[in-house]
């Protein structure tokens, strides 16, 4: 699982870079609205994340033969980090933490939070299943 762990955090990163590089063409270079480029560039960096996952990170899918669930079940997961980032965030400001440290707080705790359940619901071995 560490070995998982960290390749997940490595594919993060790279979800996050092609997040970023995608607004900032969005935005700045096609002068798309700010929030039009912020969806677009967070549904390609899920993507990238998704197919980066599947294919490099977890030797497992129990989902392997419903791919569209599999991807639907690994965006609501994204959706939960969102929610969950924008909770601390809120919860962070209600408590006088500095946006710089409730985002830190988020961060962390959304990624491990995230990685556990898309681990738990989405990519560890049941009876009966073979590696993908």
């Amino acid at each position: 699982m560490k070995k998982e762990f960290l390749l997940y955090a490595a594919v993060s990163v790279v979800a996050l870079a092609i997040d970023i590089l995608i607004l900032y063409v969005a935005a700045v270079r096609l002068v798309m609205p700010g929030y039009l480029a912020a969806a677009l560039a967070y549904a390609a960096g899920l993507v990238a994340h998704y197919l980066l996952s599947v294919r490099y990170v977890f030797a497992y899918r129990r989902l392997a033969s419903q791919r569209r669930t599999e991807v639907l079940v690994y965006a609501l997961t994204g959706l939960l980090g969102i929610l969950l980032s924008a909770g601390i965030v809120y919860l962070g400001g209600l408590l006088g933490q500095s946006l710089a440290v409730s985002k830190l707080a988020a961060i962390v705790v959304s990624f491990v939070a995230i990685f556990v359940t898309r681990k738990a619901t989405l990519f560890s071995a049941s009876a009966g299943k073979r590696p993908a």
